[in-house]
């Protein structure tokens, strides 16, 4: 999906990936892993879902000191 090949931040996009972001935030809740949060972190903030991202990556930062997310507007 991060190819780089495709223009993400796009409404379409957000629209094809509405169902990633549900299951997304189900699953940040569930089990939030911090390398997992962060790695869901980089789908949003490459739609343009930067709240969520922003969300994803303070969970990631809650999760201890092993883990390092940087915030990138």
């Amino acid at each position: 999906m991060l190819d780089y090949g495709h223009d993400l931040d796009s409404d379409a996009m957000r629209e094809r990936f509405a169902p990633w972001f549900r299951a997304i935030d189900v699953v940040s809740r569930r089990s939030p892993v911090p390398e997992s949060l962060a790695a869901m972190a980089r789908l949003a903030r490459a739609c343009g879902r930067y709240e969520l991202a922003f969300a994803l990556c303070d969970r990631a930062d809650a999760g201890g000191p092993d883990v390092w997310t940087v915030r990138v507007p």
